[in-house]
């Protein structure tokens, strides 16, 4: 619709950065690392990949999903059961908060760490580039992130 036109070809797109320079694209179907790399934002969603996301999303190594919550407070451990049932469970869990940090609710903490699920709760920003970093490490790592505007 008309917002995801104004998403596409509006400004405001800002890139990923990451060691001073701009994350290069890699595509998740050609060969190669095929590692998720987000690659820029704006205040409604993410292009990762190459592909529009609008909306929270939870990013994985080598995958994508849009994630159907709208505030912290949404979120739930059933909201992140893509986590849950991966064959390797991630290490870390980034969450991105939108423009500023805001606390998971306490009982998704507890959850989270019986489940030996490590959290770094940063605003999204600054999760982003976190996420791209470590997951281009090769770290197992995944990202919950809020839009800047959720």
């Amino acid at each position: 619709g008309a917002r995801a036109n104004a998403l596409v070809s509006g400004a405001g797109w800002r890139r990923c950065m990451s060691g001073g320079g701009v994350m290069k694209m890699q595509n998740l179907y050609e060969g190669g690392s095929s590692r998720t790399v987000i690659e820029s934002y704006n205040s409604h969603g993410f292009i990762v990949n190459g592909a529009l996301m609008q909306g929270a999303v939870i990013l994985l190594s080598n995958t994508m999903c849009v994630w159907n919550v709208r505030t912290v407070q949404d979120i739930t451990f059933d909201s992140l059961a893509c986590l849950r049932v991966l064959k390797l469970k991630p290490d870390l869990c980034i969450f991105g908060t939108g423009s500023r940090i805001e606390r998971l609710p306490q009982e998704l903490q507890d959850q989270l760490r019986e489940a030996d699920i490590g959290m770094e709760v940063l605003d999204t920003v600054n999760a982003l580039a976190t996420f791209n970093v470590l997951n281009e490490e090769g770290r197992n790592v995944a990202g919950a992130f809020f839009p800047l505007d959720p």
